[in-house]
């Protein structure tokens, strides 16, 4: 789900396919986590453009995936017209039955009502029923978010949080708030991930088109052009060598039962 409340993010379904496909791609290493099972039904929180939902379903399981992007929802009917969409806010929604599993990948960092995500997971799962999931963690794209703030300052926009759409925890931090939720937490990790962008991504100016429309938001639109580009500048320092873009991404990963 790549929206939270108040997020001005605007999501390009075609667009994001074309150049941010590293986010599906390492989703699925969440896959063996997950074992769907043949018969069970699985909600995909945050499915974005269904392509994970589409591959859990492969495993024979029944799949409703949840997105808050209504662009987004719309590509995913299109693209797996068999599977079952729909419109949903992360941080408040109600399924009509209960589930085996909840997964999702890179959507609960933009969910800034944590203690509201795990509750309406929590909700809709069986007892027993498994969710398993992927985030940013704290630290994650530091160097992006710096720059981003460094250059808003250069043009005269003070520093805000509200501009920040991420919530972006620590292991202990994530681990309690499931464990509060009604969780046992069976696994956990936080790790490195240095991530390429691809040229066609158009390195960090595609990067801060797909996910960062926020900290621009402030911005002029006669002038934001000139605000990524020193975004770029600052950044290349830390984040570009041997002619790629590398993204400082960590991430934390877990599966917790509900009890």
């Amino acid at each position: 789900m790549k929206e939270a409340i108040g997020t001005k993010n605007q999501w390009k379904p075609e667009y994001y396919n074309q150049t941010a496909s590293f986010v599906a791609k390492y989703g699925e290493g969440l896959f063996p986590l997950l074992r769907a099972k043949e018969n069970e039904c699985i909600l995909d929180l945050g499915c974005g453009t269904g392509k994970h939902a589409h591959e859990i379903a492969l495993a024979g399981a029944s799949v409703i995936g949840i997105d808050a992007s209504q662009h987004m929802i719309k590509k995913a009917k299109e693209s797996y017209p068999h599977l079952e969409f729909r419109t949903g806010n992360g941080e408040d929604f109600q399924l009509e039955r209960k589930v085996d599993a909840v997964f999702s990948n890179a959507a609960l960092h933009w969910m800034k009502r944590p203690e509201r995500v795990i509750s309406s997971v929590n909700r809709c799962l069986k007892t027993g029923g498994r969710f398993v999931g992927e985030m940013g963690s704290k630290g994650n794209v530091a160097s992006i978010i710096q720059a981003l703030y460094q250059a808003l300052e250069e043009y005269g926009i003070e520093k805000k949080e509200i501009y920040n759409p991420w919530y972006f925890p620590s292991v202990g931090e994530y681990t309690t708030l499931l464990e509060q939720g009604g969780f046992e937490v069976c696994y956990v990790s936080s790790f490195v991930r240095p991530t390429e962008l691809a040229k066609e991504n158009e390195g960090i100016k595609g990067w801060i088109a797909n996910f960062a429309g926020d900290f621009l938001a402030p911005v002029d639109e006669s002038v934001q052009g000139e605000v990524v580009k020193r975004v770029e500048s600052i950044a290349r320092e830390h984040l570009y060598e041997n002619e790629k873009w590398i993204a400082d991404y960590k991430r934390l990963r877990f599966l917790a039962i509900k009890k």
